[in-house]
């Protein structure tokens, strides 16, 4: 569980500042920021959204043109 938070927190983070998602980065500052969670599915929940959110922006950041985020995550 704290991996997975890691990863939201640190990586999706940086990825949503660079390709300017800004409410991704918010959310997933927030995944970690707002602990504790009800529960651990609670917190599985807010990862899947994440996740979701995570790849409508990748979707939209890769259909700019001259774009080079979409790389970076495949």
């Amino acid at each position: 569980m704290g991996r997975l938070a890691l990863l939201a927190y640190c990586e999706v983070r940086r990825w949503a500042r660079q390709a300017e998602a800004q409410e991704l980065a918010r959310h997933s500052s927030a995944l970690v920021n707002n602990f504790p969670h009800a529960s651990r599915d609670d917190f599985l929940a807010a990862v899947d959204a994440l996740i979701a959110e995570l790849e409508q922006a990748r979707c939209s950041a890769g259909s700019a043109p001259n774009d080079s985020f979409s790389d970076e995550i495949h």
